[in-house]
This record gives structure tokens, sequence and C-alpha cells, in this order.
């Protein structure tokens, strides 16, 4: 069991981003500060911040610009580069970001991630501006792909954190580009499933209405999705960041982590005896091919 310290977050608003969302910052620690930093179109890089130590380790800085315009402006340096896959959308910045900090680590499960200095794996332990970063290693979207767990135990914070790049969404997953339904299955309802439910989920994209509309035309009986769909647009007409989730809501919302769903079961034409790997495949191909 995770003991969860009380430690008030707190969460302040940012001046709307060249992008597409406002970003904020949530503190759950005294230390410990996430910062979100929207760049592309819809992607999310993010700042790890030590307030004490002034340094930080940031993860997916696909946009090198942006991100050290944000470490200048929390006056941090940068420690480390957590990058969760190869994609050009989540490593592009690397380069510039060695090039610019010459002494930042970059850490990955892939050996195709641009500067990489240490391959990590499941099970393996970062430790980083004065941090503990667990590795969880959820091949599928890309055959390297990792997330980095923060420990609320080993970390003296309020809440655990997980970082899940386009393994996992608000509402959704990401698409089988190097794996089958089994990994995303195992990645989802047994990896991810097993963390402490106030886990704080800070995802890759924000594809959250998207996802949240899927959902609801696939389930269109649950009322918990409904009133996050509803959340979620009220947010983004703002243009405010649906991030982070938690696990806890994500069990009661996100389609993929629900595939027991009677109703799921049903309008993807399977019954409770049909293995979850392939109700996976299934959820996933119609996600696929859907159109709102």
């Amino acid at each position: 069991m995770y003991s969860v310290l009380l430690f008030s977050r707190r969460r302040v608003q940012m001046q709307p981003s060249r992008n597409h969302s406002v970003a904020n910052s949530i503190r759950y620690s005294n230390k410990l500060r996430i910062k979100q930093v929207p760049i592309l179109d819809d992607n999310y890089s993010f700042l790890l911040i030590n307030d004490v130590e002034k340094t930080a380790a940031c993860v997916d800085p696909a946009d090198p610009e942006a991100m050290l315009q944000a470490a200048k402006e929390e006056n941090v340096e940068l420690t480390s580069i957590l990058t969760t896959h190869h994609h050009w959308d989540h490593s592009g910045g690397n380069e510039a970001l060695v090039s610019a900090c010459p002494n930042i680590l970059v850490f990955g499960g892939d050996k195709r991630i641009p500067c990489l200095t240490q391959l990590v794996g499941e099970e393996d332990t970062i430790r980083t501006s004065s941090l503990s970063i667990d590795v969880i290693f959820t091949p599928c979207h890309t055959s390297g792909h990792v997330l980095y767990f923060l420990d609320p135990e080993k970390n003296n914070l309020s809440s655990p954190i997980l970082f899940s790049g386009d393994t996992m969404f608000i509402g959704g997953c990401g698409r089988f580009f190097e794996g089958s339904g089994q990994d995303m299955d195992t990645a989802l309802n047994q990896k991810i499933a097993s963390l402490p439910p106030t886990t704080q989920i800070y995802c890759g994209h924000e594809y959250t209405v998207s996802n949240l509309k899927f959902g609801n035309f696939i389930e269109p009986s649950n009322e918990d999705l409904q009133a996050k769909l509803e959340w979620a647009k009220n947010e983004r007409l703002s243009h405010r960041s649906t991030l982070p989730s938690t696990l806890e809501g994500e069990k009661k919302w996100n389609v993929f982590l629900r595939l027991s769903s009677p109703e799921i079961q049903k309008n993807l034409g399977v019954t409770p005896e049909t293995p979850s790997a392939t109700i996976m495949s299934l959820l996933r191909s119609r996600k696929d091919n859907w159109k709102a």
C-alpha cells in the first residue's frame, strides 16, 4: 500500500502558450512541482521542478525552444531528459537540448531515441533532481515505449505520478504501431491498473474530448463517461489542459480499461469468454476506423 501525505496540491495558471493550451503547474511536495509545457499541435512536455535545488528533469521535450524558455522562466537547470519513446514529437528536441545543456542525461527504453545516454527498462530506477523515478516497460505503441512513475513514499509526495506518454491517454490509449492487443492489455490492465488509484496521469497528447466521444459511442450508458466528456468540452472551450487525470477516474471512463463492460462487449459482438487481448484489439480497431 502507498501512504498519501497530506500536502495541498496547488494549481497555478500560466499564460497561454503559443500553441494549444493554457499551461498549469501543480505542486506535489515542498520540493516537487510539475509544470506542463504545451507544444506542437496537441503534445505536452513536462518539467519536474525541484524548487529547492533549482534543477529540473524534463519529459518528452520535442520543442527544445519551448523547454529552454520554460526552464529560463523557472530559473532552473535542466539535468535530464526522460523520453517515453522515439517518435519525433516526443524525442525530436533531444539533440538541441543536449547541445544547449552539455551535461544533461538522456534516458529512454529504445536505442532509436536521439542522444540516448542510458537505456532503461522494466523495474529500473532513475535518480535525477533528487527524485527516484521507476521505469515501467510498455511495448506496443512502439517496441521500446516506457512510462515513468514517481512513488509517493520514495519521493515524499502528496500523490503518485505517472507519465504515460502515448501508451495511455485520458479516456483512451495509443495506436498499436509495434505491438498487439495482448501488449496493450498487459500495459493498461495489468501494469498501469495495479498502481494506486490516486495516481496522477500525465499523458503525451490533448486527445481527451475525441477519446471520450468515442467512449460515449461504444459505451453510451456510462454516466461517469458522459460527465467527464462534458467537463472536458468545457475545459477546452477556454483552452485549458485536461491533465492530469487519475487512475481511479480512468477506470470509470476509459473504455480501454473497461474491457469487461457488458455494454462494450455487446457493441463489439463478443462475449465474457472472449480473451481480453482479443477485445482490446477489436476495440482499438473500432477506434481507428471511427469518425465522430
